[in-house]
């Protein structure tokens, strides 16, 4: 799970559930937010030393911005441009660290599902938002443990 395109797909869908909570300004001002930092952050050179840290920071925006949906909507309203802002920094280091900043016209729009998740959060529907949410939270959570943990699975034992 910790290669592709994937990780900034799911981020960027996670921030997207995330701004459904708030006011349609502050979601547009995240967006923007996010975009001009991925665009940004993703012409900085990284050193691949620095890809666990990339990957776990991508994990651990993904938990944060998930559970943003279960918290009172100004807890939501405020906390949304920081965490955009980082999801950014995510989404732009992972495209500049895999050469492959193309990924960014991919993934960036998919922030944008949150206009219909503000329609379906506005006709009293926000559980099912929630749900998706807390998909999103188990899935950056076993991809967190299970590629980041060295398991025998996945590093070279003492044998070879």
């Amino acid at each position: 799970m910790n290669g592709g395109i994937a990780p900034s797909l799911l981020l960027c869908a996670t921030i997207a559930l995330m701004l459904s909570f708030t006011s349609g300004r502050l979601a547009w001002v995240a967006v923007a937010g996010m975009t001009a930092t991925a665009g940004v952050i993703a012409m900085v050179a990284f050193p691949q030393s620095l890809a666990t840290a990339v990957f776990a920071g991508i994990w651990a925006t993904i938990i944060a911005a998930a559970a943003q949906t279960y918290f009172s909507p100004k807890v939501a309203q405020r906390w949304a441009l920081p965490l955009a802002v980082v999801a950014g920094v995510g989404v732009g280091s992972l495209a500049s660290l895999s050469g492959r900043k193309s990924d960014l016209f991919f993934a960036l729009p998919i922030s944008l599902l949150f206009v219909p998740g503000r329609w379906i959060v506005a006709r009293g529907y926000g559980l099912m938002i929630k749900i998706v949410a807390s998909w999103m939270i188990a899935i950056a959570m076993l991809s967190a443990f299970v590629s980041l943990t060295p398991t025998p699975g996945y590093q070279p034992d003492h044998m070879e």
